[in-house]
């Protein structure tokens, strides 16, 4: 009878023993997860099959796991996912450190906190945020004269957007026009698209600053007078 006590006794321990270590080693296990919402920055809309890629240092997949991803697309050693028709993407991995990357064809990401291409994310954390993408056009304005023009006109344009004008000599027309330029600096869908203007016309010089609404389409053509 006192052997069977010491028998009962020892598979206790045991058992103590073995559900210890298993909980210690689920604590050590760092577990990162990644969701967010995906849209487009000039609409709030949401961005469907938005593609995210997830690595880690040393572009190493190898040693990368995904345990859960929210697209049945994606198998359980991958680390790359899309946005549903919601633009909502969640994935738990279990990795050191790791970097993201948001992309859409024809679109860019614009993310004022990071200076890098990617966004390093700590791990053993829970990471949500709202990922804006911008969408790229091409702009192709025509400038044209409200009054009379002269074969001497000299006409300069700036379509960077920033705070002050940089009047490249690319980007300079002489003559009575209209012209038609491909700006090299292209504009961002649905949103405002800041220019400046310089004229120079029988010795007087006229200056102006503007913007034009730019939709979300490939090649934006719009028709500017000076």
């Amino acid at each position: 009878m006192r052997n069977n006590k010491k028998e009962l006794i020892k598979w206790y321990v045991l058992i103590f023993i073995v559900v210890v270590f298993l909980s210690t080693c689920k604590k050590d296990k760092n577990y990162t997860i990644i969701m967010g919402t995906v849209i487009h920055a000039g609409t709030n809309q949401p961005l469907e099959n938005a593609n995210i890629h997830v690595y880690g240092y040393n572009n190493s997949p190898k040693k990368f796991m995904c345990i859960y991803c929210n697209n049945p697309s994606v198998d359980g050693v991958s680390y790359d996912l899309q946005t549903d028709k919601n633009g909502k993407f969640n994935i738990t991995i279990d990795r050191d450190n790791v970097f993201m990357e948001v992309t859409k064809q024809g679109y860019h990401w614009i993310f004022p906190e990071r200076q890098a291409r990617d966004l390093e994310i700590t791990t053993g954390k829970v990471y949500s945020n709202i990922f804006k993408l911008d969408y790229l056009v091409e702009s192709n304005p025509i400038f044209k004269s409200k009054g009379i023009s002269y074969n001497d006109d000299t006409l300069w344009f700036d379509g960077s957007g920033s705070d002050k004008p940089y009047y490249e000599s690319l980007n300079t027309f002489i003559g009575k026009g209209p012209f038609s330029i491909y700006d090299y600096w292209g504009a961002l869908g649905d949103k405002y698209k800041k220019f400046y203007i310089k004229l120079k016309r029988k010795g007087t010089i006229l200056e102006r600053k503007d913007s034009v609404f730019v939709k979300s389409i490939p090649i934006f053509s719009d028709t500017i007078y000076y």
